[in-house]
C-alpha cells in the first residue's frame, strides 16, 4: 500500500511537469516573433530618412520630363531642368512637361535655385542670383561713347558672386573687351579686372 502510493505520487509529478513545459512548436513561434515585421522602424520603410526607407529624393528637384526631339537643328524653343542644371531644348520637345518650358535659362535657374549643389553663384543669371540667399548680384555702369563724347550709362547686371564684404568706394573695372564699367563698390565678377577709368563723366540720362 505504501509503495503503491509512492508510485502514484511520482506519476503525478511527471505528468504535471510535462504539462508545464511549452511545446517546441510554441517556443519556436515565440522566438520568431519580434525578429522581423515588428514595426520598429529598422529598415521597413518607416520614412525615418535612413538608407533603404523608400523616402526618395526631394521631389521639388526632380528632373522635368522634357528633352530635345530628334530633329537636326539648333533653333532654341525653351529651357528645362534635367535634375542637376538647366538645359536648352532645341527645335522640338518630347515629354510630358514640354508645356512648362522656361523662356530663358535665367528663369529656369530661378525656379530651381535651391536645387543646385555646392557654390554656383558665378553660373547664375540675374533673376536666379537675386533669389539665391548665398549669392550677390553685381551691377556696374558701362561707359557709353557717341559723337566723340562719353557718359556713364544706367547700372546693369554684370555677374553673380558669393556674398562678401567689399570696399565701399566707386571702383573702375574693365571686362574682357577692355570696356570700362563703374562699380558702386570694390566687388566685381572674376572676368572683370580693376582698371584706370576715364575719370569723372556725366550720366547718360
Amino acid at each position: 500500500m505504501h509503495r503503491h502510493a509512492i508510485a502514484i505520487f511520482s506519476t503525478c509529478l511527471l505528468i504535471c511537469a510535462c504539462a508545464d513545459e511549452p511545446s517546441g512548436k510554441d517556443s519556436g513561434e515565440t522566438e520568431s516573433e519580434g525578429e522581423s515585421g515588428d514595426g520598429d522602424g529598422d529598415g521597413d520603410g518607416d520614412g525615418d530618412g535612413e538608407p533603404g526607407d523608400g523616402d526618395g529624393d526631394d521631389p521639388e528637384c526632380a528632373a522635368m520630363d522634357a528633352a530635345s526631339g530628334p530633329d537636326p537643328c539648333v533653333t532654341p524653343i525653351g529651357w528645362a531642368w534635367d535634375g542637376a542644371t538647366c538645359v536648352e531644348i532645341l527645335c522640338s520637345c518630347e515629354g510630358a512637361d514640354c508645356g512648362g518650358l522656361f523662356e530663358t535659362e535665367d528663369a529656369c535657374q530661378a525656379a530651381y535655385v535651391e536645387c543646385f549643389e555646392g557654390t554656383v553663384c558665378n553660373e547664375l543669371g540675374a533673376q536666379a542670383c537675386m533669389a539665391h540667399e548665398s549669392c550677390a548680384a553685381l551691377t556696374a555702369s558701362p561707359v557709353s561713347s557717341s559723337n566723340g563724347s562719353s557718359c556713364v550709362a544706367e547700372p546693369e547686371f554684370v555677374g553673380c558672386d558669393d556674398i562678401e564684404d567689399c570696399d565701399q568706394a566707386l571702383t573702375w573695372g574693365c571686362d574682357a573687351q577692355d570696356q570700362s564699367h563703374l562699380f558702386p563698390n570694390g566687388c566685381m565678377p572674376d572676368d572683370f579686372t580693376p582698371c584706370d577709368g576715364p575719370g569723372n563723366l556725366p550720366d547718360c540720362s
